[in-house]
């Protein structure tokens, strides 16, 4: 299921960048994101922010972007004997970004 956020950061005031950290809950709200980096992060428009492998966007000109933070649902069947690893299935959030001056 796709879920999407809002965020709005400034070329000005962040310029050093902001982090953006992805998560995951079980079906009761408890924490269970697994140890590793798994978290994958992605922007739609890189002359507007970028984003590294650690989740720090940093703002390069104002506008609106996409940023997606993925985690492979392959890592959730890892643990199972026989699973199949499908590199193209993700649980994905969208964060809907505006950089203003």
């Amino acid at each position: 299921e796709l879920q999407q956020y809002q965020m709005q950061i400034s070329l000005s005031a962040d310029h050093a960048g902001v982090i953006i950290a992805g998560g995951l809950t079980d079906a009761q709200g408890n924490s269970s994101t697994p140890v590793g980096s798994y978290f994958v992060y992605g922007s739609t428009q890189e002359f507007v922010c970028t984003v590294n492998s650690s989740g720090v966007i940093t703002p390069t000109g104002r506008g609106g972007c996409e940023v997606t933070v993925r985690w492979p649902v392959a890592q959730a069947n890892s643990n199972f004997t026989n699973a199949t690893s499908n590199p193209t299935n993700f649980i994905e959030a969208r964060v809907a970004l505006t950089v203003t001056a």
